[in-house]
């Protein structure tokens, strides 16, 4: 019976959990339903960071950080635009949809 209860007890310590989500691919997902790329546009980066933050929390998705989220939005075409303090305050060429 001990050798059973071992066994067991093994066994469920080695079962396989699931992969963690990949905030990239979140990110990927919530910029495809939320984001429009347009030359002409402009999004203030705390109305563009939020948006996602929701997007993520009611998704259940993590967030990925500020910085990646402006290096995947550049990685798009879309640029910064600094204010006087040398921060992003702009998204320049994208637009957020409702």
């Amino acid at each position: 019976m001990a050798w059973a209860l071992r066994a067991l007890a093994e066994a469920q310590t080695h079962v396989a959990l699931p992969p963690p989500p990949d905030p990239a691919a979140g990110w990927e997902t919530c910029a495809a339903s939320r984001l429009e790329w347009d030359a002409q546009a402009a999004a203030p980066i705390d109305l563009l960071f939020l948006a996602y933050a929701r997007w993520c929390a009611a998704h259940g998705e993590p967030v990925l950080a500020e910085a990646n989220v402006l290096a995947e939005l550049t990685a798009h075409g879309a640029t910064g635009r600094t204010g006087p303090l040398s921060h992003v305050t702009d998204v320049l060429g994208v637009r957020v949809m409702d």
